[in-house]
């Protein structure tokens, strides 16, 4: 065996059937021995799934051995540039579709390696690939959306309705003061790492761009429209008014902030639609199994919407180095990440939306079939401008949001700053 495991015979077992699913376990993709290594975020919920694909890879392709590197998120990208400056480093990495992935220079087109149908396997591989100047340069392996997740309980403690999230500006508002005249903490906030503010404005300032518009402020994004100053204004309305957690600038998203919802101490959180945070790591709280609810964000005063969308952006997936020795065999592990066995386990162990259009989840969890339902019936959007951002760009963005959302700085004072970057990656 290639790597130490605590349950041995399961593991085996998992492994032998997934290679049956994937069509045989003895086919050699090289003559030769091959360390093929892959960086991931490490923010898994559930690391041992990864393994477990990895190990399920190495059973089908004896040659072949999987070396996982699980890279801290808040310093990923610099990473990534160090290792890429010393051609050192991974032969497939975690990674974001769209533009994102051109800001690291040693990132290699797939195009040449793909199968006729691969694309059309895959949601939004085409999407990401006109984003990147129509070439393919990440293999997607699960949708990304975000959404608002709340406490039941507390919403029945504060005289709320539990099954009535607020759909509306004026109704968000009131549902705070509600909260906190209960002394209940309305929405969980942390906005030193800008990563909260972030998510937000994606679902804000996209309310205030003509549907005329919205597809160059995904594809090239003006930093200084009036759409992003708009959506900063609602956020620091919400700070201003108290709505989040006291001393908010002085706490990162994560883990403070996933963990002040997790242990009861806010009534509602930004969340995903699948992956790392999102209804399966609430579910599992003392009080979720029973109180857990989700909802989409709010149309916001003066907006552009006549009724309220999701947001479901690229899909994230891994992406490939240049000087990979063995590029067949290393596209042949990142399709069969995304191969729809292989999505089905993840949603069942992890929660996260696969990407495989021929994927079939099984989908009981309540708060999960409502995402599903909203992302077959409602309008979507990509989230403006933070839709397809570039990974400089978004450096830049995540320092000046919280001197922007504590009013420290006016939009405009810092705008410049961001704007730059854009235009530097474009």
């Amino acid at each position: 065996m290639k790597r130490n495991r605590l349950t041995a015979s399961i593991c085996a077992l998992l492994i032998a059937l997934l290679a049956a699913c994937s069509g045989g376990s003895d086919k050699n993709l090289t003559d030769e021995k091959f360390t093929l290594t892959v960086w991931d975020l490490g923010n898994s919920l559930n690391p041992e799934v990864d393994e477990q694909i990895d190990d399920a890879f190495e059973a089908k392709y004896p040659n072949v051995t999987i070396k996982r590197v699980h890279q801290p998120p808040e310093t990923y990208p610099t990473l990534l540039r160090t290792a890429m400056a010393a051609q050192k480093g991974p032969d497939v990495f975690a990674a974001y579709g769209g533009k994102w992935v051109l800001d690291f220079p040693a990132v290699r087109e797939l195009d040449d390696l793909m199968a006729p149908g691969d694309e059309a396997t895959l949601t939004a591989w085409a999407e990401n690939a006109k984003l990147a100047g129509g070439k393919h340069f990440t293999v997607p392996t699960e949708t990304a959306g975000t959404v608002i997740y709340y406490n039941k309980a507390l919403f029945r403690e504060a005289g709320l309705d539990p099954e009535a999230p607020p759909t509306t500006w004026d109704a968000f508002l009131a549902t705070c003061d509600r909260l906190k005249s209960a002394g209940i903490v309305p929405f969980a906030g942390g906005f030193k790492d800008g990563g909260l503010g972030e998510i937000m404005f994606q679902n804000f300032a996209p309310q205030y761009i003509p549907d005329t518009k919205m597809d160059e402020q995904v594809a090239n994004p003006d930093w200084q429209d009036p759409s992003v100053s708009k959506g900063f204004d609602r956020l620091r309305e919400l700070h201003d008014r108290g709505c989040f957690t006291p001393d908010s600038e002085t706490i990162n998203l994560f883990p403070d902030v996933v963990n002040q919802f997790k242990s009861g101490k806010a009534a509602m959180s930004i969340g995903f639609t699948g992956g790392d945070v999102h209804w399966k790591l609430f579910r599992e709280t003392a009080w979720g199994k029973k109180d857990l609810g989700v909802a989409l964000f709010p149309l916001v005063a003066d907006g552009l919407w006549d009724e309220q969308r999701i947001q479901i952006g690229m899909a994230g997936g891994s992406a490939m180095t240049k000087w990979t020795k063995h590029p067949e065999v290393v596209y042949e592990y990142m399709m069969f990440v995304a191969n729809k066995e292989n999505s089905e386990l993840r949603f069942e162990k992890n929660g996260a939306m696969p990407a495989n259009v021929n994927a079939k989840p099984n989908v009981t969890d309540e708060a999960a079939k409502q995402i599903i339902e909203w992302m077959r019936t409602k309008q979507t959007h990509l989230g403006g401008q933070i839709g397809a951002i570039g990974a400089n760009v978004e450096i830049a963005l995540l320092k000046v949001v919280p001197q922007v959302v504590s009013g420290d700085k006016k939009w405009d004072d810092v705008s410049d700053q961001v704007q730059s970057e854009q235009e530097k990656s474009n």
